[in-house]
């Protein structure tokens, strides 16, 4: 919630780009679907605004050093010992990780 709360106020024009940035800090320690989701669907959002602007190559290397460990760990492919949380934890870890260029 923190997150949201945080992109929408930045949104809104009532705090910076910068404040909502810093909820995602901590997120490559991070292993809960929940947060990630709300992660993600903001940095979506952010790189499609982003896309044609100098700052773009930034946002995609943030993304990457948020997203390579959880890549690394869950891998790419779904197997059958995964939990329902990992396999959408997995999920938001490729798509994130597969639009900012990480490997």
């Amino acid at each position: 919630q923190i997150i949201d709360d945080a992109w929408n106020l930045a949104s809104a024009g009532e705090t910076s780009i910068e404040t909502a940035l810093s909820t995602l800090e901590y997120l490559d320690q991070e292993e809960d679907y929940v947060p990630w989701a709300s992660a993600e669907k903001q940095l979506n959002d952010l790189m499609t605004r982003m896309s044609t602007t100098s700052g773009y190559g930034a946002l995609q290397r943030f993304i990457r050093d948020k997203t390579s460990s959880l890549f690394t760990r869950l891998g790419f492919d779904d197997n059958t010992n995964s939990t329902a949380q990992e396999s959408f934890l997995r999920s938001a870890a490729v798509s994130l990780a597969c639009k900012s260029g990480l490997d």
